[in-house]
């Protein structure tokens, strides 16, 4: 039984098609595609390993779901494409908003995270996994870069 209280259980047969998630795909490849500007411009070794691992996370992610049929688990919640394109809608404001690029190479990782739960097809885990993500979106930098 799903843990979740305001969304339905799946049922067996249930599936997020990756045809509908479509528009969260494209966010994922258009993030990764914009990290390439980084090159250009950093220069500590660490620092473009660290944006290369993103930049690869998303594409990894984005790549893991075209065409792809994720079974829902039966009897946890049944989260809808819907629900994740809005999720990802969420983060590419709270991307946008970033104070520097390193908070936003911090709320990519984030995203990428919550797709790595959403493979699984366990909605409640899904769940978690998105109020895990918004949580993260939402902290204030707590160190400034000097």
């Amino acid at each position: 039984m799903s843990t979740s209280s305001s969304l339905p259980d799946a049922a067996p047969g249930d599936a997020l098609e990756g045809a509908d998630l479509q528009a969260s795909i494209d966010r994922l490849e258009a993030w990764a595609a914009a990290l390439d500007a980084g090159y250009d411009v950093l220069t500590d070794v660490a620092e473009v390993q660290r944006l290369a691992r993103v930049q690869q996370d998303l594409r990894s992610r984005a790549r893991s779901l075209v065409g792809r049929q994720i079974e829902l688990a039966a009897g946890q919640a049944r989260v809808t494409a819907g629900q994740i394109d809005a999720a990802t809608r969420y983060a590419q404001q709270a991307i946008d908003q970033a104070a520097d690029w390193r908070e936003k190479l911090r709320r990519l990782g984030k995203v990428a995270d919550f797709f790595a739960v959403v493979a699984t097809g366990n909605g409640t885990k899904i769940v978690q996994a998105a109020v895990t993500l918004k949580t993260a979106l939402d902290e204030t930098d707590k160190k400034k870069p000097a």
